[in-house]
């Protein structure tokens, strides 16, 4: 992955070549080959939304059945 770069990098190692990734999650956080932080945003609301709805089944619901 690179930024700001007019050329694609090339990295081999033992004759193997590396691809080039536009993205990839490291520790977490998704890494994009732009300064945007749209996609991690959008992955964040995600995650977000199925534990609301998780929440919603597991525990609000049973609590109003009580």
């Amino acid at each position: 992955m690179s930024r700001d770069t007019d050329s694609l990098p090339a990295l081999t190692i033992n004759n193997y070549q590396l691809d080039v990734m536009k993205e990839f999650t490291y520790l977490g956080p998704t890494m994009t080959d732009n300064p945007s932080m749209d996609s991690e945003i959008c992955r964040w609301i995600g995650r977000a939304t199925l534990m609301l709805g998780w929440f919603s089944k597991r525990v609000w619901d049973k609590a109003k059945r009580t």
